[in-house]
């Protein structure tokens, strides 16, 4: 089974993704029921056959949730249909034909550059001008993405944002879905990409789409650097009107740009005689070149600027194109399905409407008490068994605002005692789902979370204001959105939330 798990949850893809909120988009306005009984028929003949009931929990592993929302949508695709107007498709489509007409577009842009370099007349390269038109904004921009990567991942905001090629994408998408306006298709999805514009797994690709745009456009400098050699008498020359230690200063500049390939590509470094030979001096209003019998200008500067744009233009992009693909595709495969939608959808699929059953526990839990709940313990008892399906074992209380050191050696005392058992055994914090205080609780929860460890499953139990010490009442819809969004902000797929419902017996 884990084999299995790990092969289908490897197959995310952007596309997948983007169809799975489509799909969880279409569902916003369906009637409870009829999307439980959809759900629960999915799970009963697609899901559970294949991850078997044991693993059907809402605290399962990344791995099992990924596999079973995989072969939901697999399912939903069946039943409803694959369109060419599905968002995942429409993505894929215009990836390419960004991809594509961007590409060309980017090698006639880099050989453009290099033909507005060279002297039309004297048909000449200026070397220093070479160098800056070439090399110097392309690793500003580097620069700047690398530190709008750092300054993300500080800041701790990971919406997609990759400048021109996420410009282009989001350009082309809507302007695809505007051209089909016409069909209530085209409304949807055009309302379904801004609605997942910003979301993290788009990153990736707008980010390999970019660096493959950087790569043609130096493939199309070193074609057009190529074929001008080819097909022209090309000469290569430097000026500076500071005469005072000119040389000596290119000299070093060459040095600090050859660094990469100088220890193993010697021939390719213009040498000091080579670098003074080359420098146009000024007499009068005239320019005069060194005479080409006297130094060859193409032997000395074509090897050396040809790798200059190979090892600071081509080479930085390839090895940035392929460290995003391998970044984005651990993304996908970690892939949490924490947001809200994604925890109602497993809910469902997990019979997780907190029925109330009198069968036998499934499991055993530690319960802890948060924020001076003090409920009848033998009605608590029977909510567990009957709701929850867990047998608690051991009852704890902490939350107490008057003894805060109280409750921190308290729930390391939790920690301690959860730790020493069994890794199905869950903890179940009861919470007052009317007096969520989001730092107090977010507080609380990365407390519990450092010292269990990212395995062992929690379970929020969640109670309405308590219409007796016996008689438990329900969190309102309100109250359990407030608490979905906190966890689902959470990233953390083993934390799941559980609204208290009364028996209708």
């Amino acid at each position: 089974m884990a084999e299995s798990q790990t092969k289908i949850a490897a197959r995310w893809r952007v596309e997948d993704l983007l169809d799975l909120d489509y799909f969880l988009s279409l569902d916003v306005d369906r009637d409870e029921v009829e999307l439980i009984s959809r759900d629960e028929k999915i799970a009963r003949e697609n899901l559970r056959p294949v991850l078997g009931d044991g693993a059907m929990a809402a605290d399962a592993s990344i791995a099992v949730r990924s596999q079973g929302l995989w072969l939901w949508l697999q399912q939903r695709r069946e039943e409803e249909g694959e369109s060419p107007l599905m968002p995942g498709q429409v993505f894929s489509q215009v990836c390419r034909l960004v991809k594509w007409l961007g590409g060309i577009l980017m090698l006639i842009l880099g050989a453009g550059l290099i033909f507005s370099l060279l002297h039309k007349e004297q048909q000449y390269f200026n070397v220093l001008m070479f160098l800056a038109a070439t090399l110097l904004p392309q690793l500003i921009l580097l620069l700047l993405l690398l530190l709008g990567g750092f300054f993300r991942r500080v800041s701790g905001h990971e919406a997609a944002s990759g400048g021109v090629a996420q410009a282009l994408i989001r350009s082309a998408m809507l302007w695809l879905s505007a051209r089909v306006r016409k069909h209530q298709a085209g409304e949807q999805l055009q309302g379904q990409w801004q609605a997942v514009k910003q979301k993290t797994y788009l990153l990736g690709p707008v980010l390999a789409l970019s660096q493959t745009m950087a790569i043609y456009y130096n493939l199309g400098m070193l074609a057009g650097f190529g074929l001008c050699l080819i097909s022209m008498d090309v000469r290569f020359f430097w000026e500076s009107t500071p005469g005072i230690a000119a040389v000596e200063g290119l000299e070093e500049i060459v040095r600090w740009v050859a660094s990469p390939w100088r220890m193993w590509m010697a021939d390719w470094l213009p040498g000091h005689d080579g670098i003074a030979a080359t420098r146009i001096t000024l007499e009068g209003a005239e320019k005069v070149f060194p005479a080409s019998k006297v130094i060859n200008s193409a032997a000395v500067w074509a090897p050396f600027l040809s790798a200059a744009v190979v090892f600071w233009g081509l080479l930085p992009r390839l090895l940035l194109r392929l460290g995003i693909g391998f970044w984005a595709g651990s993304l996908l495969r970690s892939y949490a399905f924490v947001e809200r939608r994604h925890r109602e959808l497993w809910r469902r699929l997990t019979a997780l409407r907190i029925e109330v059953s009198n069968e036998g526990p499934d499991d055993e839990a530690v319960v802890l008490l948060w924020g001076g709940l003090n409920p009848d313990a033998d009605e608590l008892r029977k909510v567990l068994l009957q709701q929850l399906r867990l047998n608690p074992l051991q009852t704890f209380a902490a939350g107490n605002e008057t003894d805060a050191r109280a409750d921190v050696e308290r729930i390391e005392q939790v920690a301690d005692t959860v730790a020493g058992m069994n890794a199905g055994v869950r903890l179940v914090v009861v919470v007052e789902s009317w007096a969520l205080a989001p730092r107090e609780a977010t507080d609380f929860l990365n407390q519990l979370r450092g010292l269990l460890g990212e395995q062992r499953a929690i379970r929020l139990l969640l109670l309405g204001p308590p219409e007796s010490v016996q008689n438990f009442s329900e969190p309102s819809i309100a109250e359990l959105k407030v608490w979905e969004d906190l966890v689902s902000e959470r990233n953390d797929a083993r934390l799941t939330v559980y609204p208290y419902r009364k028996s209708d017996g």
